[in-house]
């Protein structure tokens, strides 16, 4: 039953089944990290091989134990999202009614960006996500560093693209082009350009 200023009283059957979920789910999280079955030692005659064995259990036991530990304190419970009530869909929400709920470190992530004559873009983040990758429609194509906001490359094709994408890592990348795949260096140098995949929309790697 909820009581003034917000605090919630439990009966005891409530407080009971919360108890045996959390039981439950920390059983479960421990048997996550166990060695599978444990060793049989009740029918062992041999009192050294059974006091080895028994010994060996306990440590596998409080080694998942302590993963199991390690899991829920360090690691987070789930991965971020955003929710949207009734009939609000989550494209509709705003940056900077994201940056008001997140905490400090995620909304010093934010960054405005704007491209409104070369557009609209195709963009690609390199795999460790620092680096930026875009392609506009009319040709312009640039490469940068979002977090500091240092732009590597930035140079016009004079010809559409219509995807780009980060190869290895941040030092190549792929461009397609109207009638090819082009693949550019860090500095937006052509380094190779694919004859077989002609007239490209989509580029995977």
């Amino acid at each position: 039953d909820r009581i003034g200023g917000g605090l919630v009283a439990m009966a005891p059957s409530a407080t009971r089944k919360k108890k045996g979920k959390e039981d439950k789910e920390w059983k479960s999280a421990v048997a996550k990290y166990a060695r599978g079955e444990a060793a049989q030692t009740k029918h062992m005659a041999d009192k050294k091989l059974k006091s080895k064995l028994k010994e060996s259990e306990k440590l596998i036991k409080d080694a998942a134990t302590d993963a199991a530990r390690a899991e829920r304190w360090l690691l987070p419970a789930e991965a971020g999202t955003l929710e949207a009530e009734g009939i609000e869909q989550t494209f509709q929400f705003q940056q900077r009614d994201i940056v008001k709920e997140v905490d400090a470190r995620s909304a010093s992530k934010a960054f405005d960006l704007r491209l409104e004559e070369q557009g609209p873009y195709n963009l690609d983040y390199s795999i460790n996500g620092r680096y930026l990758l875009l392609g506009g429609s009319r040709g312009h194509l640039a490469h940068m560093d979002w977090q500091k906001g240092k732009v590597f490359t930035e140079v016009q094709l004079k010809e559409a693209t219509h995807a780009v994408k980060f190869l290895h890592n941040d030092n190549f990348f792929a461009v397609a082009q109207r009638k090819y795949v082009y693949i550019y260096d860090k500095r937006g140098i052509e380094i190779h350009r694919l004859k077989d995949a002609t007239s490209p929309r989509r580029l995977e790697f």
